[in-house]
């Protein structure tokens, strides 16, 4: 009978664990009060947005995923070629006067059972571990979910209920383990999301896809915001379709919030993109003072009309919702491609395009996030390899004006 009593009282405690465990990782305690601990309330979004200045991208790190032929994801945050973010990188970034850094993250290829949800503790762990590293550098950091092998662009009715399953599940795991943060780190809900089914970069979405995409940001505050405790005024990050600023003036819808001003739009700004993105018949060179002397510049694009799109951006930040704009930047053309005065200029075009940027979007109030794949800094040391580059960003910062100086060379 003993025997008998014991194991059945360690069957229970077994047992209690399993759910005290489940519960944990499943369900949001509903009995978890707000905590306002270190988060600062009183400093609005649109207040940290000023405070933080600049921002950098730990790209190309934690969102790298492969795709089997089979469907399959795999990988990890090496598999693009750059090494774990560690406290030496972060200590870098901080140094070279960056205070935010926004590190993407995919999930889908770390799962317990690839056909279900529950994403691996290790993975969670890992990504931890580099928030913590960041904040322990004097930043503050976001994180999201990525492209993530692309499960989340259906934003219609056919996939909807699938999309909203999928997002709950990864979101409720989420905001569960990252709950005691301080205000250091922030949440994004996605990225750039649109309709895979169209041809999503270039047919405009349909009121079904704004719908279905806005009502993805309200989900994802109503789930962060239901978790509680720090979570209860953590500051969130909300998307526009496909971040492209010209749908976020016409289609992003604010969700409701139980709490004021703990929220930030999200755009990116890649324009124009014969000069920052191409790869076929791109530009090497931008703006005007190499319009003037004569060398070839994008027809569209210039300070005139980089200015027009960022500055529309005040309808929202006059209603004192702060916009980030969180990926932008150009390719480096230097790997290779250019050689001699061609490729001086190029470097110092590129650099003054970075300092127009950064200037313009301080000049209107918007939060510049530079995109990098692992080139700006050497990831494992913190070192700096794009010195003048990172001098241009923090000349706009500081308020001092950037010369190019390589049009004195001849064709």
């Amino acid at each position: 009978m003993k025997i008998i009593f014991v194991s059945i009282t360690l069957f229970f405690c077994s047992f209690l664990f399993f759910l005290t465990s489940f519960n944990q990782n499943h369900t949001i305690p509903a009995s978890l009060p707000p905590d306002s601990t270190g988060m600062n309330p009183e400093v609005s979004a649109m207040e940290l947005s000023k405070t933080l200045n600049v921002g950098f991208n730990v790209g190309n790190t934690f969102e790298a995923i492969y795709k089997h032929p089979d469907g399959k994801l795999f990988g990890d945050e090496t598999t693009w070629g750059n090494p774990t973010p560690n406290a030496a990188l972060f200590r870098g970034i901080k140094a070279a006067g960056f205070n935010f850094v926004r590190m993407p993250v995919s999930y889908s290829h770390q799962l317990v059972d690839p056909n279900g949800f529950e994403i691996k503790k290790e993975w969670l762990d890992k990504v931890a571990k580099a928030v913590d590293d960041a904040i322990d550098a004097g930043l503050y950091i976001m994180i999201n979910i990525h492209w993530d092998g692309g499960w989340m662009d259906h934003p219609n009715d056919r996939y909807k209920a699938a999309l909203y399953e999928r997002f709950e599940a990864y979101w409720k795991q989420l905001a569960l383990r990252f709950r005691d943060y301080d205000e250091h780190l922030l949440f994004a809900g996605m990225n750039e999301v649109a309709d895979a089914d169209t041809d999503m970069w270039n047919v405009p979405p349909t009121e079904e896809n704004l719908r279905v995409h806005n009502s993805l940001n309200q989900q994802f505050v109503d789930i962060v915001r239901s978790t509680s405790g720090r979570n209860y005024y953590r500051y969130l990050v909300l998307p526009s379709y496909l971040t492209n600023i010209g749908y976020a003036l016409t289609g992003f819808v604010h969700p409701k919030d139980v709490v004021e001003n703990r929220t930030f739009l999200e755009c990116h700004f890649y324009d124009p993109f014969e000069f920052c993105l191409s790869t076929e018949n791109y530009k090497t060179e931008w703006g005007k003072p190499f319009a003037d002397a004569g060398y070839d510049v994008p027809n569209w694009g210039m300070e005139e009309g980089l200015d027009k799109t960022l500055q529309s951006l005040h309808v929202f930040t006059d209603r004192n919702l702060p916009v980030m704009i969180g990926e932008w930047g150009a390719i480096a053309r230097m790997r290779g491609e250019l050689r001699g005065e061609a490729l001086e200029r190029h470097i110092d075009a590129r650099n003054y395009y970075y300092w127009y940027v950064a200037k313009t979007c301080l000049k209107h109030n918007l939060l510049p996030v530079n995109w990098d794949i692992g080139l700006m800094f050497n990831r494992k040391t913190g070192e700096q390899n794009e010195v003048s580059n990172i001098a241009a960003i923090m000349k706009a910062v500081a308020g001092e004006t950037y010369i190019p100086t390589t049009i004195k060379l001849s064709k």
